[in-house]
């Protein structure tokens, strides 16, 4: 088990990459948090700034659309970033699981209005993908993390390289639905917004 002054780490929520995620309690107030911290025990230097670079960029964050960070812990060459809680589930969760169309378009609209919150400060996640994408199912809120890569739009150039060997990730098809649904007014919207920011989002037959 890691151990990070200060919290009492509990279980292994996932890992994503080069990092991993626990549940813990601080122990100043026994607040619930999140700690993020490099799987390995010797990160490197680009390891590190994505979790500093994460910390800042969530700061004028909407909490309620974006899991933000509290603070970043050091101790000699480790170092931990310490996120809000209150989340219950990831969607990778939800892969293979029979949803219906309320419950689809409710959380639909919850990815958006989190990325509109997003890019209301000029900013791109670049990695979107299921274990970022966050459920509250008491209060039926949506929330987004990993921003270790994200970047200002006005800073952003594309590379001539195709998508698939950037860096970041494109959300896969982590929810099919039928076609119809895919053909409507608002997916074609929708797809298209998020083309040109985020992530695309593949509809195929349920």
């Amino acid at each position: 088990m890691r151990c990070v002054p200060g919290y009492t780490l509990a279980t292994l929520s996932w890992k994503a990459g080069d990092f991993e995620v626990y549940r813990a309690l601080r122990q100043e107030d026994q607040k619930p948090v999140l700690i993020k911290v490099p799987v390995s025990a010797h990160p490197s230097p680009a390891v590190i700034r994505q979790l500093e670079h994460e910390y800042e960029v969530t700061q004028d964050l909407d909490p309620k659309l974006i899991v933000r960070a509290l603070g970043l812990e050091r101790e000699g060459n480790r170092v931990a970033l310490v996120l809000e809680n209150g989340v219950d589930q990831m969607l990778a969760g939800l892969l293979g699981t029979p949803m219906d169309v309320e419950a689809f378009l409710k959380m639909a609209i919850g990815i958006a209005t989190a990325l509109a919150e997003i890019h209301r400060h000029d900013l791109v996640n670049k990695d979107i993908k299921t274990q970022n994408i966050l459920l509250d199912t008491e209060r039926g809120q949506v929330r987004i993390t990993g921003f270790g890569i994200a970047s200002r739009l006005l800073r952003e150039r594309q590379s001539p390289e195709p998508p698939e060997v950037r860096a970041g990730s494109l959300l896969p098809s982590f929810l099919k639905w039928n076609s119809s649904l895919a053909n409507s007014r608002l997916f074609r919207t929708f797809h298209r917004r998020t083309l040109r920011t985020d992530f695309r989002w593949y509809c195929d037959n349920f």
